[in-house]
């Protein structure tokens, strides 16, 4: 399963409330849409850093680098340093 495949199944299962609203678009606002919040941000960090082996630095906990699917798959990226994107 690529990153992005892994990343939206656990957005979809952990994080979407509304189940009726359909699946999450890569490019769909995560905040817009009330998917991530504070304590939703921080388990999809932790997600992220167990299944990459990645630290994500305070630095890069910006909302910008979260706000969609895509945003997330480029900071992953860029944490990694280019090294074996879009594999989980």
């Amino acid at each position: 399963m690529s990153l992005e495949q892994t990343l939206k199944v656990f957005i979809e299962e952990n994080l979407v409330r509304d189940k009726s609203s359909g699946p999450v678009a890569n490019d769909e606002s995560l905040l817009a849409r009330g998917v991530l919040d504070s304590l939703g941000l921080m388990n999809l960090i932790a997600f992220i850093e167990e299944k990459t082996g990645l630290r994500i630095s305070d630095d890069e906990v910006m909302l910008e680098n979260f706000e969609t699917i895509d945003a997330i798959v480029a900071t992953i990226d860029r944490v990694r340093g280019g090294r074996g994107a879009g594999s989980a």
